[in-house]
């Protein structure tokens, strides 16, 4: 599987957030439930930072999502990972397949980056060891966490790259505890955490 993570900057776009997020509710949610090869979209928005975006899940390449074009510009942010691993939480039990659900509620998504650069004591292939024989487990019954997704990226000519992203029920549920190693085995923690409020979830449609 791979993720897409894809971040605008609205600050000084043609659209405001209001209106996004009325496309959202009347076209998006539909589309996005009935493209082929999603299995996961969360809509996310940055109210502070002025910032839209969807971190979305795809059996294989990311294919092209509605509504990219309204902004009328290139993201700020539009990074593919490999995604390690999923897991944690209920968030596919009973769920509706082909359904799009706009939030309404508190639910936050958390990333979180490292580069395994010279100061990394973990390598790429250790931590994907971690993941499959520690961490799938240990984040089955985390309180508040509905998904975690494990990423990695090799670039040519430059550091590898693994992290995570997480959806939370509520943000109190994300300053809880939580059994990650990984900060333990690299030696330092995340070079990149970002937080943002979830606009909406959208399920794939089952084959």
């Amino acid at each position: 599987m791979i993720a897409r993570i894809a971040i605008w900057s609205i600050a000084d776009s043609f659209v405001d957030l209001g209106e996004l997020r009325e496309q959202l509710r009347d076209e998006w949610l539909p589309a996005l439930a009935a493209t082929p090869g999603l299995e996961l979209a969360v809509v996310v928005s940055d109210t502070l930072g002025d910032r839209w975006g969807i971190v979305s899940v795809w059996e294989s390449e990311p294919g092209e999502l509605p509504g990219l074009d309204t902004i009328g510009r290139h993201p700020a942010i539009d990074d593919e990972f490999v995604v390690e691993a999923v897991g944690a939480g209920d968030y596919f039990d009973g769920r509706l397949a082909g359904r799009g659900r706009l939030t309404g509620g508190e639910e936050l998504l958390r990333l979180y980056l490292w580069r395994l650069d010279e100061r990394a004591r973990a390598t790429l292939p250790e931590l994907r060891l971690y993941v499959e024989e520690e961490a799938l487990d240990a984040f089955t019954d985390v309180e508040g966490l509905r998904y975690k997704a494990w990423l990695s990226d090799e670039p040519a000519g430059g550091w590898p790259r693994y992290g995570a992203f997480c959806l939370w029920e509520t943000p109190a549920a994300a300053q809880g505890p939580q059994p990650s190693r990984s900060p333990q085995l690299i030696g330092r923690g995340p070079d990149i955490i970002e937080e943002f409020d979830v606009e909406a979830t959208v399920v794939g449609i089952d084959e």
